[in-house]
Parts: structure tokens; C-alpha cells; sequence
């Protein structure tokens, strides 16, 4: 039997029937949407690699504040601090990495947590240092010169807040690692657990730093004045960049080799509105240069990198030449040169300029300049300067300009730098600063590593290393600048590796070398006279003399042949005089002095001599006359030495 509904009650039940139909799938939706939630809310494993807010190492009271981190067994400590404030989740593994850098070794590292954070690099004493709390891990082999290590920490210790790590060394010989002051910075690799509302991002670029990008035109390799320079594709060439470039641009130069075009910025901007020209790979703000150069030793210049500037001919030209004031210049390669960038405006920044093979490289001559700065203001700052054969970095009359964690380094044989970094021309009130001046071994020429010479007043050398070369005062127009917290590594203690040691040359007068640590050399400190032959503006500075009225406060020596050369020559004349040394300790040397010109009351003050094996050398025949050591020491502390101590 057919049943045949009524019209009502047909109407009643399909609107059930949709009732339930949509109740259901709300809760699908509701259902979905919970498993979308719970999908993205569930555990991730993230992995965040930290460089450290603060490093330095500690030498019984002193700290330093430089380069490189030293570890030795009962002597220095390394203090490293992290920030793990924003890690949201529980750490599963911690790794710290290093790489040795200017003084191999072999022994025991062991890492502890540090109780503590009221300490910074610039401020750590033995009243705030951290001390230690658990042990986190350890590493024993020997570690040689340049290799990258590994040291696995007790995860459970660690905490998401700012954490100070202490290193320190046993059972080996004494070794240093590469600061965050350089590009081979340490690193802390954490790795954690963390609840997140958004999957993790699997694109490796996605990591990597990014600049802020303000609005800019653009600069390809095939770019045309025509265009409008408003993305890529109607980017313009680097010359038509140069010619229109007007306060407040921003030019944008892709990753291409743009050959040798010719270059020359008469236009400035503002303080407020300066001209920058930035280098970029694949996105603008894609390469961000800190603590140093994105260039490292035996890498190549690539213009599938950065934009790269190519000679036409090699040791020839200029490649970029600016004379206005306000500009930036940013992420740019230059190869094969006479001059890599001369910049005679104010206020100009230089930052991750790479400048390779710059002047003659076949034969020795003076040829090949690098950064060429004459205009005030001028900040140098993550550069990278090889094999520029004359000079690499110059400051020449530019007051008040601050160079900033630059390299330079030469390993061409046949024509090496002659000055690594150098202060002159009545530059006054200049910093050079975390900057690392390295000379291969064997070169023919020492080369000058950081020079502050002829006519320069007030400038600062700190928190500086240099490999091979050595730190110069050179002229009577030297006078009250300082170097500090600065090194010096040389290659042996014969006499053919003479090339590092602290020179005062030429009547060099009232400067101060504070904390200044010299290892492994012929001479550390070496005071002479020779004729430059160079005259700057307003006179010959160059005077017959070794220096005098310098004190040295807090200077190291370790492993020399002399702590100190007085002279030689035929200027037997030339004399050093009343400089002073306090508060040093000089340590494994042959003499402490080896005297052929005249001294006049040389003071030795609250110092300390170890391990030496003579005490002072004056040189007989034509320097008899003159070599005799007029020297006091006052409160010094004499051990372990085969000569009677004088006082």
C-alpha cells in the first residue's frame, strides 16, 4: 500500500531532513578545523644559531677585548655571552663552535655555565666576571691553525635568558680562537622544541639575513639609460646611476660582472638624504655584512655573488672616484686595478668593499692602492683589502674617520703590500679598530701593518692584530695618538723574520701603547732612525731620532729574541729618550736588551721579567761610544733569569 504523505507534513520533514544534513556538517567544520588547529599547534623542532653579545679573555686581572679569545691553563679564561631570551621552547642540544685563529695548541677545553651576566667585553674585571656553575662539556685534541671545532653542551643546563659560557684550558699547550669581533665569529647552535601556530619554514633562504629596503632604483649588468630604473627588468646601467644619482637615492646593483666602466660621483646628498649604491645577490638587502667582511681568505671574487668592477687592463685606472659628500657605497667587488676607490668627500661610508690584486703583482714596485680616503667623517667598515702591492687602506688627511673590522692581507711574493693600514697626512681624532693586518710568511718585503706616520695627532689603533707586520709610529709629527689592546704574532725569534714588532721610528713622541701583547719574534720593540726620504705637507718630519717622551703601560711579551732594539745604523747620533714602560711582563727572551745608539733615562716601572737568558747587549766597535743602556727599574720582579737581576 502506498502511503501518500500530506502537503504539510512533506514540508515538516524535508526541513528536518536538511536540519540534520547542515548540523552534520557543521560539525565536520568545527571537527576540521580542530585537526587544522592541532595540526599547526603541534611540537616543532627548531634550530636558531646564535653569535655572542660579549667575548673576551681574562690574563690573571687584565682583560682583553681584541680578536681573538687566548686559552691557557692557569692563566686566561674565555667569557662568552649569549642571549637564549627568545627561544620559546625546551632545548634538546646546544653546540658552541670555534675556529682557531693566530696561535695553534693542543690540550683539554672545558665549557661551564657562568654564573652571571653583569659583565660586557669592554667592562669585564675580576670584581664582575662570571664564576662557574655546571660543567657543560669538553674537547681534548690538538687544534691547528685555522680549523673549525665542535663542542657538544649539556642541554638540560641551559635556560631562554642571556647566559655567560666560561672556557678554559688544560694538560697542553696555550691556544686562541677567532672573536665575534671577526667574520669566523663563534657560534652557539641550539636546537629546541616549540609549539607554533605556523609551520617552520624549509627554505634555506628564508634563513638568512635580510636589511631593511627602502624604495630604490635598480642597476642590472644589461641595464639601459632609457629605462626607468623601477624594477629589474627596466633597470638601468651603472654609469647612468652615477650621472643622475641625487640626494636620497637609493641604487640597488645586481650580482653581474659589470667590466670597467667609468665611474665618477660629483653629486652628494644630505645628512639626512644621502646616496647609497648597494650591492645585492637575488633580492635587495640579501647581503649583510657584520663583524666583517662577507669575503674570506681564499675565496675568489665572483660576480655570480656581488657586483664586481673588472679592469680592462690590469694595474691600470680607478674604479670608482668620488668627490661628494653624503654617499654610500655597499656589497661591491673590485679587481685588478691601480686604485680600487679613491673618495675625497665627507661623510662617505665604505662597507663590505672585497678589493683584490690591485696594482703591478708580477714585479716589486710601489703599485696598487686599495680604499684612498682624504675626506672627513668617512667610516670604513667590513672591508676586505688583498694583495694591493702600495698601500690598502689609507687615511690622509681625513679627521674624525673611523675604520671598522676591515682586513687586509698579502700573499703575492712578488710584489707584497707595503702598508697594510696607515694614518697620515695630518689626519687627527681617526680610529682603526678590530681590524686584522696578516702577512703570509716569506714574503720579500715586512710591509708596514698599521702605520700612523708623518703628520697625524690624537687617533686611536685599538682592539687590532697583526700577523707578520707590525704596528709603526713613524716621524716627529707622530705625537699623542695611542694604540691598545692590540697584538702582534710573529713568525720565529731568528733574524729573518724580523717584520713584527712595535717600531718607533724617526722621533715618534707622546703617544701611549697600552696592553699590547707581542709574541713569538726577533725584536718586540724596536726603536730606530732611518732616512724615509718621504717629506709631507709643511716639512720634513723625519728626524734624527729613536723616539722619545712614549710611554708603554701593560705591554706582554712572550718568546723574543730581545724585548728591545735600541738603533743601527750610521746615525749614531739618534737617541731614544725618556720613555717609559709600567705595569708589563716580559717573559722567554734571549736579551732583554740589545742597545747600538744612545738611551737616556729609560725607565722600567712595576714590571716583571721571566725566563730570560741575557741581560743587556751593547754593541761594540763604532757603537761603543754610544750604546751604553741609561735605564731605571723601580719595583720590578726578576724569576727564573740567567743574568743577576739589576735591582
Amino acid at each position: 500500500m502506498k502511503i501518500q504523505f500530506q502537503q504539510p507534513l512533506r514540508a515538516a520533514l524535508s526541513c528536518m531532513i536538511l536540519f540534520m544534513f547542515f548540523s552534520c556538517s557543521n560539525d565536520l567544520l568545527e571537527e576540521t578545523d580542530t585537526l587544522q588547529a592541532i595540526q599547526y599547534q603541534a611540537k616543532t623542532t627548531q634550530t636558531v644559531t646564535l653569535t655572542p653579545l660579549h667575548d673576551a679573555f681574562m690574563q690573571g686581572s687584565r682583560s682583553y677585548n681584541s680578536s681573538i679569545i687566548r686559552l691557557e691553563q692557569n692563566n686566561r679564561t674565555g667569557y662568552l655571552m649569549f642571549d637564549l631570551s627568545k627561544i620559546d621552547g625546551q632545548i634538546t642540544s646546544a653546540n658552541l663552535e670555534f675556529t682557531i685563529s693566530s696561535d695553534p695548541g693542543h690540550g683539554t677545553i672545558e665549557v661551564y655555565l657562568g654564573k652571571g651576566t653583569n659583565w660586557t667585553e669592554t667592562n669585564l674585571t675580576g670584581s664582575n666576571k662570571p664564576s662557574s656553575d655546571s660543567f657543560l662539556g669538553s674537547i681534548k685534541k690538538s687544534y691547528p691553525l685555522g680549523s673549525k671545532e665542535k663542542i657538544s653542551l649539556n642541554a638540560e643546563s641551559f635556560n631562554a635568558e642571556k647566559t655567560s659560557l666560561i672556557l678554559l684550558h688544560k694538560n697542553g699547550n696555550d691556544l686562541a680562537f677567532a672573536s665575534k669581533s671577526t667574520s669566523s665569529s663563534p657560534k652557539l647552535t641550539v636546537t629546541y622544541s616549540s609549539s607554533s601556530t605556523s609551520s617552520p619554514s624549509l627554505d634555506p633562504e628564508a634563513s638568512k639575513p635580510i636589511a631593511p629596503v627602502a624604495k630604490g632604483y635598480f642597476v642590472t649588468v644589461n641595464g639601459r639609460a632609457t629605462n626607468n630604473g623601477l624594477s629589474e627588468s627596466s633597470a638601468w646601467n651603472l654609469e647612468h646611476a652615477f650621472k643622475v644619482a641625487k640626494a636620497g637615492d637609493v641604487f640597488y646593483i645586481k650580482a653581474g660582472n659589470y667590466g670597467n666602466p667609468k665611474l665618477v660621483l660629483y653629486k652628494g646628498g644630505t645628512a639626512g638624504n644621502p646616496i647609497k649604491f648597494i650591492g645585492y645577490n637575488r633580492t635587495p638587502g640579501d647581503i649583510v655584512s657584520h663583524n666583517g667582511s662577507t669575503f674570506k681568505y681564499r675565496d675568489q671574487v665572483d660576480s655570480n655573488k656581488m657586483p664586481l668592477l673588472t679592469a680592462s687592463r690590469a694595474a691600470t685606472g680607478t674604479a670608482i672616484i668620488q668627490y661628494a659628500d653624503y654617499v654610500e657605497f655597499e656589497n661591491l667587488q673590485i679587481t685588478g686595478y691601480k686604485t680600487g676607490i679613491q673618495s675625497d668627500g665627507n661623510h662617505v661610508v665604505l662597507r663590505n668593499i672585497v678589493a683584490t690584486n690591485l696594482g703591478t703583482q708580477n714585479y716589486n714596485t710601489y703599485s696598487g692602492f686599495g680604499l684612498m680616503v682624504t675626506g672627513n667623517n668617512t667610516l670604513v667598515e667590513n672591508c676586505y683589502i688583498l694583495n694591493a702591492g702600495a698601500e690598502a687602506i689609507k687615511l690622509f688627511g681625513a679627521n674624525n674617520s673611523r675604520v671598522n673590522n676591515c682586513s687586509v692581507y698579502s700573499d703575492n711574493s712578488k710584489n707584497p703590500t707595503d702598508y697594510y693600514f696607515l694614518i697620515a697626512g695630518g689626519t687627527n681624532n681617526a680610529i682603526i679598530e678590530n681590524s686584522v693586518a696578516n702577512r703570509a710568511a716569506g714574503l720579500s718585503h715586512g710591509g708596514h701593518g698599521f702605520t700612523i706616520k708623518d703628520l697625524a695627532e690624537r687617533n686611536t689603533i685599538r682592539n687590532c692584530t697583526a700577523y707578520k707586520t707590525n704596528f709603526e709610529l713613524n716621524f716627529s709629527g707622530v705625537r699623542f695618538n695611542t694604540i691598545k689592546d692590540s697584538f702582534i704574532y710573529g713568525a720565529s725569534t731568528n733574524g729573518n723574520d724580523w717584520h713584527a714588532n712595535l717600531s718607533i721610528f724617526n722621533g715618534a713622541n707622546n703617544n701611549l701603547i697600552k696592553n699590547l701583547y707581542i709574541q713569538d719574534t726577533w725584536a718586540a720593540i724596536n726603536w730606530a732612525e732611518y732616512n724615509d726620504g718621504y717629506v709631507g705637507p709643511g716639512g720634513d718630519r723625519d728626524q734624527v731620532s729613536c723616539g722619545y717622551d712614549n710611554t708603554f703601560d701593560g705591554i706582554t711579551v712572550k718568546n723574543t729574541n730581545r724585548i728591545l732594539n735600541v738603533g743601527g745604523g750610521t746615525n749614531y747620533t739618534a737617541a731614544a729618550k725618556r720613555n717609559t714602560f709600567i705595569n708589563s711582563d716580559f717573559s722567554n727572551f734571549r736579551s732583554l736588551a740589545v742597545t747600538y745608539y744612545p738611551t737616556e733615562n729609560i725607565k722600567f716601572t712595576n714590571s716583571k721579567f721571566s725566563n730570560g737568558q741575557y741581560f743587556v747587549t751593547e754593541a761594540g766597535g763604532a757603537y761603543a761610544r754610544y750604546s751604553k743602556f741609561n735605564v731605571t727599574y723601580q719595583n720590578c720582579t726578576w724569576v727564573n733569569n740567567n743574568f743577576r737581576a739589576p735591582n
